[in-house]
């Protein structure tokens, strides 16, 4: 069931049985559901919390319980597409969160029948020597909310 519709009992340990399961500081809300009440009970467990919100983000965030984001499909990720995300930020100066489900080798013969969140392994590749280009400091959600 989507978080904001659990009372604050169920809603709680779902959120201590999440943290235990991963030890992970950063949640991402399943699905994209959230209110005020799940910020409120998130914020007691993790450091932030991602939602599915397209967008950039300042640094420090505005609100590090509602962080926006850019979600990599293989619908939607192309090197040349994801690179000028990437300029965009640096000459926004913001804070560009790219989030992978799933990054797998190609395999030939195979792609149309791969999951949609698999991002193939040479284009994050590619991508990822654009961004060592770029002035910009590739770190986790952790180290920017706790720089």
């Amino acid at each position: 069931r989507p978080l904001p519709t659990l009372p604050d009992d169920e809603l709680a340990s779902e959120l201590r049985q999440s943290r235990a399961a991963t030890r992970a500081t950063t949640f991402v809300y399943p699905g994209g559901a959230h209110d005020r009440r799940v910020v409120i009970a998130t914020r007691s467990l993790f450091a932030a919390a991602r939602t599915v919100q397209r967008g950039f983000e300042r640094i420090p965030p505005r609100d590090a319980g509602r962080l926006s984001t850019f979600v990599a499909t293989a619908k939607n990720f192309s090197v040349w597409k994801w690179n000028l995300r990437a300029l965009g930020g640096v000459l926004m100066d913001r804070w560009l969160i790219e989030t992978y489900h799933d990054v797998e080798p190609s395999i030939p013969g195979e792609e149309g029948a791969r999951d949609a969140h698999i991002v193939p392994l040479h284009a994050l590749e590619a991508h990822i020597r654009f961004l060592s280009k770029l002035p910009v400091r590739i770190a986790t959600i952790r180290d920017i909310i706790h720089a």
